[in-house]
C-alpha cells in the first residue's frame, strides 16, 4: 500500500515549512517513526517522521522548498 508522506499541520499558526536536509534517499527502506526529513518552520527545526514501513520510493519536494501545509513531500 502506498502512503502519501505530506507536510502535518504542526500548529495553528503556521502555514508552511521549508524543506531542510533529507535523511534518507529514494529507495532506503524505512520503519514507521524513522526520521525521513528536517523541516523548518519560522520558530522550529525538527525531523519529521515516516507515518509507515516501507521504502521511499521518490522525493517530490527538494531541499529548500518552502511548501503549504497538506503538500506532498
Amino acid at each position: 500500500m502506498i502512503t502519501k508522506v505530506t507536510v502535518p499541520k504542526i500548529d495553528a499558526n503556521i502555514e508552511e515549512v521549508t524543506i531542510g536536509t533529507w535523511l534518507v534517499s529514494e529507495g532506503s527502506l524505512v520503519k514507521k517513526g524513522d526520521p525521513l526529513v528536517e523541516m523548518i518552520t519560522d520558530k522550529a527545526v525538527f525531523e519529521f517522521e515516516s507515518p509507515a514501513t516501507g521504502s521511499l520510493r521518490r522525493i517530490v519536494a527538494r531541499e529548500k522548498s518552502v511548501l503549504p501545509i497538506g503538500y506532498v513531500v
